[in-house]
């Protein structure tokens, strides 16, 4: 489900694939039939987990409930819901974004940035609201998971429009809000009781995890190091499930990949080649070779 910096996230849910209590099916379709005419509508809206979550837990606390309403995103083309503001019988996706623990010891060896430990990042259930009250929700069955959140470990609760039919017109697109620095986003989820007609995209694609940052610093031109603080030493490093670049501490330059994030690219003028697993010394023996180093 989390894939690499950049690349997609999707998920579609369908009825077959619920768990919840019966009461739950009599809820389906609530919010009616809708036609997609346009490009880059957005059905979903996010919010953060603003505390842990444990497994029997039957309520859950986010940062703020008006992310969930209809009108957090503009346009009525991006609204499918009945009612603007999440109710009762509205269905939602608690999923972990982040927090997998990687190796950051080995700067100087490939073992840099590999998983030691997911901590359920990746870990999702879908559930339904029973009541609401402030920023708290109650939920109709218990959560089975736990989701632990701190300051690297993310959460996000997506509402999911619960349609009892689906049409996306030839030319037309549903995608999500892109994922960014309020740790949100990044998935598109749907549950579709009747037809669901898909002449045009459902697509997450460019709507993930943010990519390794440019920077024109770089001045060593045979790096060999995975990571350093060093902006000599490299690109910044690719978002992924362990965190955004400072969730590594300060070592976030070179070519070292954490977890699914791609490594940043190194080698002068190599095109992000270190971050693509390109030999070492390999680049600077093409441009020797074809007079491409600086000053030649």
């Amino acid at each position: 489900m989390l894939l690499k910096s950049g690349s997609l996230h999707l998920l579609l849910v369908l009825p077959s694939l619920l768990t919840l209590q019966f009461s739950a099916f009599s809820q389906s379709g609530k919010d009616g039939s809708e036609i997609i005419t346009s490009i880059n509508v957005i059905f979903n809206r996010y919010d953060n987990l603003n505390t842990t979550a444990n497994s029997g837990a039957t309520t859950i606390t986010i940062n703020n409930m008006a992310n969930l309403s209809a009108s957090a995103i503009a346009g009525s083309a991006n609204n499918p819901y009945a009612t603007n503001a999440l109710s009762a019988g509205d269905l939602l996706m608690i999923i972990k974004m982040q927090g997998a623990s990687v190796n950051t010891a080995s700067t100087t060896s490939s073992a840099y940035g590999n998983i030691t430990a997911y901590n359920n990042t990746g870990v999702y259930e879908l559930t339904m609201v029973q009541s609401i009250s402030g920023n708290t929700i109650t939920l109709y069955s218990a959560l089975i998971n736990s989701f632990t959140i701190s300051a690297t470990h993310r959460v996000q609760v997506v509402r999911i429009p619960r349609l009892s039919s689906l049409t996306v017109n030839s030319g037309a697109r549903l995608t999500g809000q892109a994922w960014s620095s309020s740790y949100s986003g990044g998935i598109v989820a749907l549950e579709v009781s009747g037809n669901a007609t898909i002449n045009g995209t459902i697509t997450a694609n460019g709507i993930g995890f943010r990519g390794g940052e440019v920077h024109g610093s770089t001045q060593n031109l045979s790096v060999t190091t995975y990571a350093s603080a060093n902006t000599n030493d490299g690109a910044i490093k690719g978002e992924g499930i362990a965190g955004y670049k400072t969730d590594l501490g300060t070592t976030y330059y070179g070519r070292g990949a954490p977890a699914n994030g791609g490594g940043g690219g190194t080698q002068h003028n190599a095109g992000g080649g270190g971050g693509s697993n390109a030999g070492t010394g390999i680049i600077r023996i093409f441009q020797e070779l074809t007079g491409m180093l600086p000053g030649i």
